[in-house]
């Protein structure tokens, strides 16, 4: 890494050292600051380009809206401004507003602006992408919820800058633009291939469940559209006939007068397993809320263990399934709220067989089915499920495709999590790269 040749303290403890010829500048110093500030029944009606944090946040820029959509006093851009969010600094939510001339451009009020003079507004938009200079506003958050943790204005625009002369500064700007847009390249193609990966270990489920593992079996139609042919040998059967039939246990948590209130939770207990708590095929234990033992003991339903396949029931992450085998059994059991079903095969069928079936297309086809048909409030369970057919084969070709399906899925999934650390090693490249740059860490040669 080449470096300068000479530094100075820069007197700010998470700047550190500046390049001798470096200059120090506090934010506000560097453009104009000032905003108009409008109330949005001034566009009712009228698309105008927004600039929401969720915006930014999720496509780096605003997005055409229509006026009365748009809640809250707004600030009115022109385009050029650099903003920065005060709001939850470490989510880093930094843009330059882009010049349109045929529409209004609107920004969220938890947005600091500035319109550079004399300085580089994508240094300056690099500047702010710093690490260091995200953990520093981090660091004077003032007021704290859960949600919110916000910075007082004042304090971004009394922040200082290192800022190199003009032309060295337009020199960093091409050398980070040419050195992150190959590095969000490879982040791009690194994500179609997971996205890829995700697709064939789908497509390898759905072809196992529905059609075994022997290609030359004879197959029959099984009726229903979205399965298609099925091997001869295999049965069809509805949920609520497996539950009558002691095959199957569907059963979810505790309802009313029995269910917890959030004052009885502790950090050590029984795990008390919400939809939250189910993410990516996987129970997150170590943040889940807990019960004291002797108040599960109270409960009537709801008790859980490893080999039980979980399936979030209703709410935002509804059809979200989990197979359990990683409980530690410090107690007997965990439980399940209301908003989660356990599913235990029994008597012939396999659990981990369920689970496949559960994450498989023809499952989820189902379960949109269910919630195509107009309920305001979808819930997942016996009353409109039970008529819902499954096709398995007999408990010893359940093992074999268990077994197969273990294998051949922890292979991508193994992959998949390569790819994935990729993808953050480069985000903690990229952002390094950055800090280096415009902190004067590393010099960058024409």
């Amino acid at each position: 890494m080449k470096r300068y040749d000479s530094y100075k303290d820069s007197g700010v403890e998470w700047i550190g050292e500046i390049p001798s010829h470096w200059d120090l500048e506090r934010y506000k110093h560097l453009g104009d600051s000032s905003s108009t500030n409008i109330s949005v029944n001034e566009f009712q009606n009228e698309e105008v380009i927004h600039y929401s944090i969720p915006n930014v946040q999720k496509k780096g820029t605003g997005v055409l809206e229509i006026g009365e959509d748009i809640d809250s006093s707004k600030l009115l851009l022109s385009g050029g401004e650099l903003m920065i969010s005060k709001l939850n600094p470490r989510k880093n939510c930094v843009c330059i507003v882009s010049q349109n001339h045929n529409y209004k451009i609107l920004g969220s009020g938890e947005f600091v602006l500035l319109r550079p003079n004399g300085t580089n507004t994508k240094f300056l938009f690099y500047y702010l992408n710093n690490p260091s200079y995200t953990e520093y506003l981090d660091s004077s958050v003032e007021s704290v919820t859960r949600s919110h943790q916000r910075v007082n204005p004042s304090i971004i625009y009394n922040s200082k800058v290192s800022l190199p002369p003009l032309s060295e500064q337009q020199q960093i700007v091409s050398f980070l633009d040419t050195k992150t847009s190959l590095i969000d390249s490879l982040i791009k193609k690194t994500q179609q291939k997971i996205e890829l990966l995700k697709e064939k270990r789908t497509s390898l489920i759905n072809e196992v469940v529905t059609k075994g593992l022997n290609p030359n079996v004879e197959m029959k139609d099984s009726g229903v559209e979205w399965i298609g042919e099925i091997p001869i040998h295999w049965g069809k059967i509805k949920l609520h006939t497996l539950v009558t039939s002691q095959k199957l246990e569907f059963q979810d948590g505790n309802h009313g007068g029995l269910h917890p209130i959030p004052e009885e939770f502790l950090e050590i207990g029984v795990p008390f397993i919400k939809p939250k708590d189910i993410q990516k095929e996987k129970v997150l234990w170590d943040s889940c809320d807990r019960l004291p033992f002797e108040r599960c003991e109270q409960f009537r339903i709801g008790f859980s263990n490893n080999d039980d396949v979980l399936l979030v029931n209703r709410g935002g992450s509804i059809g979200k399934v989990v197979y359990v085998s990683d409980y530690d059994n410090e107690f007997p059991f965990f439980v399940i709220n209301p908003q989660v079903t356990y599913l235990r095969g029994k008597n012939g069928l396999l659990s981990k067989y369920i689970f496949y079936i559960s994450i498989s297309d023809i499952f989820q086809c189902g379960i949109d089915l269910i919630m195509g048909h107009g309920s305001t409030f979808p819930f997942l369970g016996l009353s409109n499920m039970g008529d819902f057919e499954i096709v398995f084969p007999d408990i010893s070709e359940q093992n074999e495709i268990v077994s197969y399906l273990d294998e051949q899925t922890g292979i991508i999934d193994k992959t998949i999590s390569i790819e994935e650390n990729r993808i953050e090693l480069l985000k903690e490249y990229r952002q390094s790269l950055i800090s280096e740059v415009v902190t004067g860490k590393r010099k960058v040669i024409e």
